[in-house]
């Protein structure tokens, strides 16, 4: 058995997941049945292929994929087929996040209400992705999620975090819940 829940890598295109490294995490974590998820960096994409949940940004998306000038949705559909991974989920900045699981294309739109500062909203959306996913939520369920907690994050200056407790009442107040 494992102490962990899931994988999580952050590539902040620093090296570390050259060589191989990459892939056999992401195939540990499958045999072993947790999902793997990727905040992956256009330079080093292709070394995690497999992932459970691969979650650029559009911006990275469109490099990774060459798809400059055509829609959210063939974005996500090139990358999937490139990553070759169960979901992949793109955050689009005030659009929200394009979702894609090999049947279903959906785009959950943001919760955001007033910007302060975009300082971590991608992290905060990989990890509350990752929380839904390990307490059971369909992709979409989990991007919703994400777009929640990032729609916290994002109302604060610098780099911050989101509660609990911010997330829940943040939930509350949302008339389409």
């Amino acid at each position: 058995n494992t102490e962990f829940d899931a994988l999580v890598l952050s590539d902040y295109n620093k090296k570390i997941f050259n060589n191989g490294l990459a892939k056999k995490l992401i195939e540990l974590a499958n045999s072993r049945g947790l999902p793997s998820v990727v905040d992956p960096k256009p330079a080093n994409a292709l070394s995690f292929c497999g992932a459970s949940l691969f979650r650029p940004n559009i911006k990275e998306a469109r490099e990774i994929t060459g798809c400059k000038r055509t829609d959210e949705e063939t974005v996500v559909k090139t990358l999937y087929e490139m990553i070759r991974g169960k979901y992949v989920a793109v955050t689009c900045g005030k659009k929200g996040i394009a979702c894609y699981n090999g049947n279903e294309f959906a785009e959950i739109p943001t919760k955001v209400r007033e910007i302060v500062d975009v300082t971590g909203a991608g992290d905060t959306v990989c990890a509350a992705m990752t929380l839904g996913l390990i307490s059971g939520l369909d992709l979409f369920e989990a991007a919703h999620l994400g777009n929640y907690a990032a729609s916290v994050v994002v109302e604060k200056y610098g780099t911050s975090i989101v509660t609990k407790e911010e997330l829940i009442e943040r939930i509350k107040e949302d008339d389409d819940f």
